[in-house]
């Protein structure tokens, strides 16, 4: 974030800003597949992989995409950021559906 915001020319910075919260979304879903283990993950009912994938990925990428936009009036290049928002926002359906164990029938 640092670097984006002050070492970085402007138009390179509109390039990076959707990164930042995939960046959040991967170390997110990292730490819960430690928290978690890679094959107890994997052995998890439906429910179970929903909830970590829901509370350690989707939600922290979608809320720190949110808090960047803050600033959309000062700095216009990070309106791109609208897409993160909006697939954090579709990717939390079908999850938080699963999380409450019904299937939507819907597949990534």
């Amino acid at each position: 974030w640092l670097v984006i915001t002050k070492f970085v020319s402007a138009s390179m910075a509109g390039m990076l800003w959707p990164n930042l919260p995939c960046a959040v979304a991967v170390a997110g879903l990292l730490i819960g597949i430690a928290a978690t283990g890679t094959s107890k993950l994997l052995e998890m009912d439906i429910t179970g992989s929903a909830k970590v994938v829901l509370f350690s990925c989707v939600i922290p990428q979608t809320l720190s995409a949110m808090y960047w936009m803050l600033d959309l009036p000062k700095d216009p290049d990070r309106a791109v950021l609208v897409c993160n928002v909006f697939l954090g926002v579709w990717a939390m359906i079908p999850l938080v559906a699963a999380t409450f164990g019904q299937d939507l029938g819907w597949r990534f």
